[in-house]
Order: structure tokens, then C-alpha cells, then sequence
């Protein structure tokens, strides 16, 4: 049985790792790759204070994009979404620092030069608002649309912690 778009949304988001974050600054339009985690409705990520995105006015609009490395256009998948980007701290930080290490075991024995990078960087989160899925193979283009303040499954698969 084939599951259901949000639960391939929650498939394709658990199963990555990259993101691309896109910012307006005073400087103008900007984006980054960045490692994240998700946690219920967030994904998070660690990131330079003095970075284009760590010194803008949180909390603001941002959007992302998650992609898989394709060459044939019939199996191009991706997400690209936007939502609210906020300073994770507390409970919420050390949830998502948790996960983290689990994911990205590099952590766990960092390098010199990554532990002092480590000591300088805060944990941030994105809050998912919106999300278009892309799956192509179920034809050119095939786009789904979701806000998740109006999709009840999507929203209720996000909210399980993983």
C-alpha cells in the first residue's frame, strides 16, 4: 500500500539531512546550506551568531528547500516550504542538540577546529507554516500544496517527535 502524501512528506523530511535557507536581509536576498533535525513541526540546525542568517531580527519569515540529488527528471523529488525562523533555547535546544548528535555522529568526537567552531554557534529552529511537495513521478511538475495550520494529518504526523 502506497502511504499518504504526508506521510511520504514526513518520510522525505526524516530521510534527509541538507537543507537550503533563504533570507532577505538589508543586503538583500541570501541562502545557505545547512545541516538540519527535525523535531515535531521545527527543523533545526546550528549556525554562526555573526552569519547573514544568525544576525537578522528573530523571529522572521524564511524559506527552505529540501532536495534529492537527481539526473533523471522523472525521480526529482524535493520540498520547498517557508516558516517562521526562531533562537531555539532551553528544553527546546537541548532537544534538538540531542538529535543532533544522533544524527550527525561527527559531533560526538569533533575535531579540534570543529570544537571550537561548536563553542561559537547557537541552535536555531524553523517553525514549518507551508510546504509544496514535488514528486515527479507521478508526472512533470506534480506539485501539492500544504499549510499546515489548515491540514490536520500532515500537522498531527509532524507533531510525533522524532
Amino acid at each position: 500500500m502506497t502511504p499518504s502524501v504526508s506521510q511520504q512528506i514526513l518520510d522525505f523530511i526524516d530521510n534527509h539531512h541538507q537543507l537550503v535557507l533563504a533570507i532577505v536581509d538589508q543586503d538583500g536576498p541570501w541562502s545557505i546550506p545547512l545541516f538540519y533535525v527535525r523535531h515535531q513541526d521545527r527543523l533545526g540546525f546550528l549556525s554562526s551568531p555573526r552569519s547573514r542568517h544568525g544576525r537578522l531580527e528573530l523571529p522572521t519569515q524564511v524559506a527552505f528547500s529540501i532536495a534529492s540529488d537527481h539526473q533523471e527528471w522523472k525521480t526529482i523529488r524535493g520540498l520547498q516550504g517557508a516558516g517562521e525562523l526562531i533562537r531555539l533555547q532551553g528544553e527546546e535546544q537541548q532537544l534538538m542538540l540531542s538529535r543532533y548528535r544522533q544524527d550527525f555522529a561527527f559531533l560526538n568526537k569533533p575535531t579540534e577546529l570543529l570544537a571550537r567552531a561548536l563553542e561559537r554557534t547557537r541552535c536555531y529552529g524553523i517553525r514549518i507554516q507551508h510546504l509544496s511537495w514535488t514528486d515527479n513521478r507521478y508526472g512533470f511538475g506534480k506539485r501539492r500544496e500544504f499549510n499546515l495550520a489548515d491540514d490536520p494529518e500532515l500537522n498531527a504526523l509532524l507533531q510525533r517527535a522524532r
